[in-house]
C-alpha cells in the first residue's frame, strides 16, 4: 500500500515504525484541542517522519480523509 501525502507516493512504513512511541501517544492525546503542534529535534531526528508516516497513517485508520 502506498499512501500519498501533497501529491508525492509514499512507502508503506508500518513494519519499520514504532507506534507505541512516547512522541506518537503526545500527539494523539493533544488532536483537537484547537492548539498548534510543533515538532522540534536535532537533524534528522525523525520529526517529519512522524508526521507524514507514522501520524498521517493514524488519521487515515482513524478515518480522516487524506488530501
Amino acid at each position: 500500500m502506498q499512501v500519498q501525502i501533497c501529491g508525492y507516493p509514499q512507502k508503506n512504513y508500518s513494519k519499520m515504525m514504532f507506534p507505541g512511541s512516547k512522541y506518537l501517544k503526545q500527539l494523539i492525546a493533544a488532536k483537537g484541542n484547537g492548539m498548534i503542534k510543533i515538532v522540534t529535534g536535532i537533524r534528522r531526528s525523525g520529526k517529519s517522519f512522524l508526521l507524514m508516516n507514522i501520524f498521517h497513517q493514524h488519521l487515515v485508520g482513524e478515518g480522516v480523509t487524506p488530501f
